[in-house]
């Protein structure tokens, strides 16, 4: 979800960029980012990329920590032969 949103947020940075640069030319003329636009660019790319791949690696720990809370809980169940809803309701 984070990395969609970071994704989005690029985007938008990017194209509100190249309309600002776009505005300051005439419709003949060629568009042409220069140096420095390519890098802010490639900058603003490079830490978008280190934070999707944290937030990546945050949710795959979240859905990890969940699921071995679930096998837990049927477990704690099992062994009281009791159903994970009533463990929960009682023992949580």
């Amino acid at each position: 979800m984070m990395f969609i949103l970071h994704l989005t947020l690029l985007i938008m940075l990017f194209e509100n960029h190249r309309r600002w640069y776009a505005s300051s030319y005439s419709a003949n003329e060629q568009i042409i980012m220069n140096d420095e636009d390519i890098l802010q660019f490639m900058i603003a790319f490079d830490d978008f990329r280190k934070h999707a791949a944290v937030e990546m690696l945050y949710a795959e720990g979240r859905q990890a920590a969940a699921e071995y809370a679930q096998n837990l809980y049927e477990q704690k169940a099992a062994e009281l032969e009791v159903t994970v809803d009533y463990y929960m309701q009682e023992f949580l």
